[in-house]
């Protein structure tokens, strides 16, 4: 169970649909196969039928995050050893792997961190530094996943300094692993056969009036053709082009 007190921080933050994301398996060979389709110039898959795209609405919808919000931006050019002292409430310690390489820091660390349960009387500053290593992993272990494999970025600890007051960003952008080069045949072929009345353009028109307001707060954005920041990273969001 997460601590009530960093469950009401990760809630100011916009962040509460990540606590209710469900396990899930990575299948790397459909991963690959929509890779092959990607078409970087206009932000969209190439299908037989048209493009398609992933846009806010699947965002908000499938993880429940705001779309509306404060882009993500900051320096990357810290003294992260300070960072991690600072904002984490510890520092790298010598052993035989190297716990901080750059700018990311193993998860580990973190989850070792959190793993005792803060006290009734814990003081604010220790509470936020508790947040900010649950958050940070929380962030690794869904929507910021990468090839570092068991690493996560420190410049998020940007977004996470004022616990006090926290401010809603926009956040968009254990697990197993099947046999991808398996299925990739696979996958290449159902894509490449499909016909456009076995695609639903529209997936969640049906249930839009039923679904919490985490899901539909930031409806009005949905359709917006605008560029999607974060850091050094600049992606135009183009519904435009795949809207039915």
């Amino acid at each position: 169970m997460v601590d009530d007190r960093v469950v009401d921080i990760i809630k100011a933050l916009g962040l509460e649909g990540l606590l209710r994301l469900p396990g899930r398996e990575i299948d790397h060979g459909l991963i690959t196969a929509l890779v092959e389709r990607w078409r970087p110039k206009t932000h969209t898959f190439h299908m037989p039928y048209g493009e398609v795209t992933i846009t806010l609405q699947d965002v908000e919808v499938l993880l429940r995050l705001p779309v509306d919000g404060e882009a993500i931006t900051g320096s990357t050019q810290k003294e992260w050893v300070n960072v991690w002292r600072d904002f984490l409430g510890f520092q790298p310690v010598n052993n035989e792997r190297k716990q901080l390489d750059g700018q990311r820091i193993l998860i580990k660390r973190l989850l070792e961190k959190v793993a005792d349960t803060l006290p009734p009387n814990a003081e604010e500053d220790q509470v936020h530094k508790y947040a900010r290593c649950y958050i940070l992993a929380l962030l690794r272990d869904t929507i910021f996943v990468d090839k570092s494999g068991d690493r996560v970025h420190l410049m998020w600890v940007q977004q996470l300094e004022d616990l006090r007051n926290p401010r809603r960003w926009l956040w968009v952008p254990n697990k197993k692993n099947r046999l991808a080069h398996i299925f990739l045949k696979r996958y290449r072929e159902q894509i490449a056969s499909m016909l456009p009345d076995q695609v639903v353009w529209q997936p969640y028109e049906a249930e839009l009036e039923d679904l919490p307001l985490l899901c539909v707060a930031g409806r009005a954005v949905w359709t917006a053709t605008v560029p999607l920041v974060c850091f050094h990273l600049v992606e135009l969001h183009t519904p435009d082009r795949v809207v039915r």
